[in-house]
């Protein structure tokens, strides 16, 4: 079953729910859709408790917790509320740090008492919205400056389902590389890596989704890891028939550490398609068919590339009422662009989502460059 939102849904997801027919899940978003003329099995709510179940974002995961069943109902919960997953996994983790505080405690707060550096973030979030690195007071007193000016308006944009206003956590720094990870757990609670992206930054203090890529490298070098992490961290969490879209850290003695998981899903805005641009299979229908890549056929062609996701992220400057965005141009600083998604970006803080295909050599230069351009030349 698959569950549409009013977020973005790539012609990919649409063209593989035309043409199987997958029961599609009975919401406001679907409807629309239907009465645009996509030809959609929208289904009975009932039919939850006994299908797979995969959403394209987090909106509706309260009234899919209606109708599922329990235990996903509880995972779904679990995912959401980031420090009782903490809790449960701090068994794997004693020495990760982590508070949770409402909204109005934050001003309160001493950072002093903290180890700086630390993370501040919205104990439900997506899509790094109102996270902050913590290095000093200042850093403090600015991030609790910002969360009351636009925190209302991150709740206003994805709903409180999505993204929580109300409730931060203030979680331990994790040196290392960054990376993010679609799988699911089967019927067994087996581990089933789908995909795996590394996440890469400006620099120290850069929190953006401006960059993820993957290749055979970064899949065979962690593969291993990653599963192994999840086969423990799913021995204390109990996840079955269940995906999620999970974001780690590792260090240099190849620790990994979560971020978070983010149930229900896999990449978010439709992002997980970087798996059919890159490796020629869609994630969803993985998980919906209970299948799992052959990943040495699979990587068998793939040495020397990198595929890309590009978020054409704002620079937090307002947008007039009126902008044009030069698609075309920003395509041209890259090699091979796959796929380019245009979004509205006073909606979703982006301008869109480029998928491209780079050799090493080439990608050195265009990650340099989109990782440090604001984007302003392609904006009038």
């Amino acid at each position: 079953m698959l569950v549409l939102d009013d977020t973005y849904i790539s012609p990919e997801v649409f063209a593989f729910a035309e043409s199987t027919q997958e029961p599609i899940f009975d919401n406001a978003s679907a409807r629309r859709y239907a009465s645009e003329g996509k030809k959609l099995n929208i289904v009975d709510n009932s039919q939850a408790a006994n299908e797979r179940i995969i959403a394209f974002s987090e909106a509706y995961l309260d009234e899919v917790k209606q109708y599922c069943d329990t235990e996903t109902a509880r995972a779904i919960t679990l995912c959401k509320d980031k420090a009782e997953c903490r809790r449960i996994l701090a068994p794997l983790f004693p020495n990760y740090v982590f508070e949770e505080y409402s909204v109005d405690q934050l001003a309160e707060v001493d950072p002093s008492t903290f180890t700086l550096p630390v993370v501040l973030k919205p104990s439900t979030g997506f899509f790094s919205l109102g996270i902050y690195l913590i290095f000093s007071a200042e850093d403090w007193q600015a991030a609790c400056n910002d969360i009351r000016e636009h925190s209302n308006t991150w709740s206003e944009q994805y709903g409180a389902t999505v993204v929580n206003n109300t409730n931060f956590l203030v979680e331990s720094y994790l040196d290392g590389e960054e990376y993010a990870i679609d799988a699911y757990f089967n019927e067994q609670g087996e581990t089933i890596i789908l995909d795996i992206l590394k996440h890469d930054f400006a620099g120290t203090e850069d929190v953006s989704d401006r960059l993820y890529y993957t290749s055979k490298v970064v899949v065979e070098d962690t593969m291993q890891a990653m599963k192994d992490f999840l086969i423990k961290s799913n021995e204390l969490l109990g996840f079955k028939n269940f995906p999620v879209h999970v974001e780690v850290r590792v260090d240099e003695a190849g620790v990994v550490t979560p971020i978070e998981f983010n149930p229900m899903r896999f990449a978010g805005l439709c992002t997980t398609d970087l798996s059919y641009f890159a490796y020629g299979f869609k994630t969803y229908e993985m998980y919906l068919r209970n299948e799992q890549p052959s990943w040495d056929d699979v990587l068998a062609d793939k040495a020397g590339k990198r595929y890309s996701m590009v978020m054409l992220s704002t620079d937090g400057t307002a947008l007039p009422d009126t902008y044009s965005f030069d698609y075309e141009a920003v395509q041209q600083k890259f090699s091979k662009v796959l796929a380019c998604c245009k979004l509205n970006a006073k909606q979703y803080n982006t301008f869109g989502v480029l998928f491209t295909e780079a050799s090493d050599e080439d990608w050195k230069v265009e990650s340099n460059y989109i990782l440090h351009s604001s984007l302003k030349e392609f904006l009038s």
